[in-house]
């Protein structure tokens, strides 16, 4: 018991200074093709703005592009940039510049047809629908920015959405034929900040301004994207439901005290059921604390690791003392601590080792939060083991001592005398005989299901149904399919929903941004020049790619506009383009600094990196792609964008999205869940079998946690859900469970004495069959309240356990007992079986005890 607290008190500084880490690179493999490109776009490019995007919707109308809409669009944006503030600061304060004297950037703006200088200025000069709709068509703004005959125009593929017609066509001139749209999308910069809460304040004055301003409206109906929206509704969600995992703790804490304590009988044992769950609560903090000293982060999957070990640990000290009630209460207390440990001692240790392996070796996902997830499970089902073995078992211990002197539980506080009149002079307590009665659950087991069970006509009956259900679940499982969806994990009350439902309303055939990064090139070189042009024509086309994943017209090259500027002979160094229409490499830098003064480089100002002598060291395209569908389409789109770019790109050309990031673990998704998974179930053989020396049961174990798995699988199918990494854990985490429900009754199979295995699998079930029964119990009553759970991950975590406990214990407590009856292994004919000793042994062994019980005494 010392060393136990010795451990836990070296290891709690370590659980104060644990931290669980938002980065979005918990998410991403290691040494993934995405973490490089991001690390290359930090060093070579300055911090790249964030984006909150806004969508207008009509108001009792099927059309936007009306004057009316367009005016209400003016006022909004005059209005919140005057009004809305966070303290003293506005929009001017936060908004994204190219420079400091610079104009706030946007994109896809509609008011941009409007434009009258460099400025923020917008005037409507149009006093018509067909005026209005004539400047729309036309593609082109305010002159300076969009001069005639330049490449330069105003996508409006990417700013309209539900148009008509429902394919725009847009010329080589900006041009375009769109004549009715039902809504609109635009986007704010704002400054690059670390922390993202710098913004949250803003955002929400924001959103109430916008729902001051749509209650007022007559045309249009405002929608505000921002990315503190998603964290405020994420941290909504899960502040409600860490609330019912905790309830469900204490529901599990409730039910171990109902089953193990008695407040009559001097066997009461809530006093050492506490000392249990005392050591759970240290096996929790003693992981954080030593992974925490390891240099681990947690995440958000981390928080259900005290649900799993309350969940493990209470079975296992189930085990443990419905193996000690199997004693004869007149037996010494040493005698009844070594019975103990040699018979559940030997199937918890069995059930530990496997977690501890399985997890272990689930580690090896690259994914760090899943990995470290693992890592932490490991040493707590490790720690929660240890202190089974070593902390329980010493109070354990301490409290057959109790017994022995026939006091009352915690003291004597929870205790009334069996011949008193509250325990009712012991009608309930006492046979005739003067003996204890036993539970009526365990007479149930043992004179009621068990024989039941063993029946003929039941087990071939049991046989058939479990055949036909295991077909079903192949079926259900195969036809699983694999997406993730971060919003998923915004609840429905949140205010972003909202904007979720409008964006895949009207924009569903609209994307996200994808920018095209080059680097390590040689700009005012000729070739290099030629492969910009190459590349872009190469990207809007997608050239090769599963899908027409960019959004027509959208790709934006500055090399494009740049080229135009000087073909119109605005360089003062430069007439024309050579003979291949590039800029000669000797007046490239000059024509670029030139450039740089004028108002058509505010655009892509941001998109341009230069060295401190001038020189232009690295570039974006800006481009619009269509969201994929699924995770399958995510990483179609992410290889074949990269296949271009490596084809036709100049030096090191790479087109990267933050979304890419969680694309790369669909990359990696099949291959190592696969493996996972695999290799914790060999895992759970090969202990059973070193352990057990016994083939037969080690493969019967690893049958029943492999259809365990396989139902999770299918009622996760049936129940319309994807595997993704949140799933994937879970069954995971299923492998641990459920062999918790399986080697219990098989370890206990293997002990039992009888003639027939029948009367084996009665003697297994009536021996550790409640004590399975009281683990599958008390889990299913924590897990039953995050039924009423509004995330997506406690959801998830509700219907994983809700399959791993009740498809678990049926193959632990149905179908395993049945076929143990026909193809069990053989008795285990060495040392001593589980059979009730002689009275003359127990005779024995107590006089043994008598000279240490009077000196106790």
């Amino acid at each position: 018991m010392a060393v136990s607290l010795v451990i836990f008190f070296s290891l709690v500084y370590g659980f104060t200074i644990y931290e669980e880490s938002t980065d979005e690179d918990q998410w991403t493999p290691i040494g993934c093709q995405a973490l490089e490109d991001k690390d290359t776009v930090n060093e070579v490019f300055s911090e790249q703005p964030t984006r909150n995007v806004i969508y207008a919707v009509a108001k009792n109308s099927e059309n936007i592009i009306t004057l009316e809409a367009y005016r209400e669009i003016l006022e909004f944006d005059q209005r919140f940039k005057n009004e809305v503030q966070d303290g003293d600061n506005k929009f001017e304060d936060y908004c994204f510049k190219n420079d400091e004297n610079g104009t706030c950037e946007t994109s896809n703006h509609p008011l941009e047809f409007f434009r009258t200088s460099d400025n923020d200025g917008y005037v409507i000069d149009v006093t018509s629908d067909d005026e209005l709709l004539q400047r729309i068509n036309s593609g082109k703004g305010y002159p300076t920015l969009y001069p005639e005959g330049s490449s330069s125009y105003i996508n409006v593929e990417s700013m309209f959405g539900t148009t008509e017609p429902s394919e725009i066509t847009i010329n080589e001139d900006g041009t375009n034929n769109v004549q009715k749209a039902a809504a609109i999308s635009w986007t704010y910069y704002f400054n690059a900040e670390e922390n993202e809460e710098y913004y949250e304040g803003y955002d929400v004055e924001w959103e109430d301004f916008i729902d001051e301003f749509n209650s007022n409206s007559e045309h249009v109906e405002l929608y505000l994207y921002s990315s503190t929206g998603i964290s405020r509704g994420l941290e909504g969600t899960l502040t409600g439901d860490l609330m019912l995992v905790q309830i469900g703790i204490v529901l599990i804490i409730l039910y171990t005290f109902l089953v193990v304590g008695k407040l009559y009988t001097y066997n009461s044992r809530l006093g050492v059921s506490l000392v249990g769950l005392i050591g759970i609560f240290m096996a929790y903090v003693e992981a954080l604390g030593l992974g925490t000293y390891f240099g681990l982060e947690g995440s958000g999957v981390v928080s259900v690791l005290p649900f799993l070990l309350i969940g493990i640990g209470v079975d296992d000290m189930y085990v443990l003392l419905m193996t000690l009630n199997q004693v004869d209460i007149e037996q010494s207390p040493s005698y009844k601590m070594n019975y103990m440990l040699k018979h559940a001692g030997v199937s918890i240790t069995i059930t530990s080792l496997t977690n501890v392996c399985s997890f272990a070796i689930s580690s090896i996902i690259s994914l760090p939060a899943i990995r470290n997830f693992a890592i932490f499970t490991c040493l707590g089902m490790f720690f929660d083991y240890f202190n089974q073995i070593t902390l329980f078992s010493a109070a354990v211990a301490l409290d057959l001592r109790r017994t022995k002197r026939r006091m009352g539980d915690f003291c004597g506080l929870c205790f009334c005398k069996p011949e008193s009149k509250p325990c009712c002079y012991g009608k309930y307590i006492y046979n005739q005989d003067g003996s204890v009665k036993e539970p009526l659950s365990k007479k149930f087991m043992r004179d009621y299901y068990a024989p039941f069970l063993t029946k003929n006509p039941v087990k071939i009956a049991v046989l058939v149904i479990f055949a036909a259900f295991f077909a079903v679940n192949v079926w259900g499982a195969t036809e699983l399919k694999m997406d993730f969806d971060l919003e998923w994990f915004v609840t429905g009350d949140a205010e972003i929903k909202d904007t979720f439902e409008v964006r895949d309303q009207y924009f569903n055939q609209q994307g996200q941004s994808l920018r095209v990064y080059t680097v390590d090139a040689d700009f005012k070189n000729e070739e290099v020049q030629k492969s910009l042009v190459t590349l872009a024509e190469k990207f809007q086309e997608c050239e090769g790619c599963t899908k027409d994943w960019v959004v027509n017209g959208s790709v934006d090259s500055w090399y494009n506009n740049f080229n135009s500027w000087v073909a119109r002979g605005e360089c003062s160094v430069l007439e024309n383009l050579d003979s291949e229409g590039v800029i000669p490499s000797e007046h490239f830098n000059e024509c670029m600094t030139q450039w740089k003064q004028t108002q058509e480089f505010n655009r892509y100002g941001s998109n341009l990196e230069f060295n401190s002598n001038g020189e232009l060291i690295g570039s974006i395209i800006g481009s619009e792609v269509i969201d994929p569908e699924n995770s399958s389409d995510s990483v179609d789109l992410m290889e074949d964008t990269r296949s271009i770019c490596n084809e036709y790109g100049p030096g090191n050309t790479f087109p990267y999205n933050p979304e890419f990031l969680y694309y790369e673990q669909y990359a990696v998704f099949d291959q190592e869940a696969i493996v996972s998974i695999v290799s914790a179930l060999a895992t759970i053989f090969v202990i059973v079998l070193v352990m057990t020396a016994d083939i037969l049961g080690a493969v019967l174990v690893l049958s029943m946690v492999s259809l365990t798995i396989v139902s999770l699988l299918a009622l996760l199918y049936f129940w319309d859900d994807t595997l993704n990494m949140v799933t994937i854990t879970n069954a995971i985490m299923s492998i641990g469970v459920t062999v918790d429900y399986n080697v219990h009754i098989a370890h206990s199979f293997k002990g039992c004495d009888g003639s027939t295995k029948n009367k084996r699998v009665i003697k297994a079930m009536d021996d550790l069959g409640v004590a399975v029964v009281n683990g599958s119990i008390s889990t299913f009553l924590a897990i039953i309240v995050l039924s009423g759970s509004n995330s997506y991950i406690f959801t998830q975590f509700f219907k994983s356990w809700f399959a791993i406990v009740v498809f678990g214990s049926l193959h632990g407590l149905v179908l395993l007992p049945v076929v143990l009856s026909y193809i069990g292994p053989a008795a285990n004919t060495h040392g001593e079986t589980q059979k009730v000793e002689s009275k003359s042994e127990k005779h024995q062994d107590s006089l043994k005890d008598k000279p240490e019980e009077n000196q106790e005494a």
